[in-house]
């Protein structure tokens, strides 16, 4: 955000909390939060306010900006429910599988040793497939 998107938010978050928007405020702001973009700081924002009573600080939309970038990160698995046909598992690197949240267990015996599971769900030190032990 530029100073002057940083005076908008914090505009907007006097319309809520009565606070006095100064210009050494919006300095401190920018300094602070001025690597956000706009538009998910005020929805960070939005968000403090329809969930805590809270007097908004600049780490408060850091927070939350922060957090809906972790949540889009994260892959999404196609069915909440483990179906008993998945044999065919892609496992993510939070050892679960994309198409049936399945999670990889630590426990399983590798035929040359232990296994060494790398993210594509092969093993290193064997040729098996953990769909193939499984």
């Amino acid at each position: 955000m530029n100073k002057q998107e940083i005076g908008k938010l914090l505009t907007l978050a006097a319309l809520v909390d009565n606070r006095t928007v100064t210009t050494e405020a919006c300095l401190m702001w920018h300094e602070i939060a001025g690597h956000l973009d706009y538009d998910d700081a005020v929805a960070a924002m939005q968000a403090h306010y329809q969930n805590s009573t809270v007097w908004l600080m600049p780490a408060h939309v850091i927070q939350r900006v922060a957090a809906k970038r972790r949540a889009l990160d994260r892959p999404k698995t196609m069915s909440p429910e483990v179906p008993d046909d998945c044999g065919h598992h892609k496992w993510l690197p939070n050892r679960t599988c994309l198409y049936c949240t399945a999670h990889q267990p630590d426990d399983v015996v590798c035929p040359d040793g232990e296994h060494a599971w790398m993210r594509d769900g092969t093993c290193r030190n064997c040729p098996t497939l953990y769909a193939d032990v499984a």
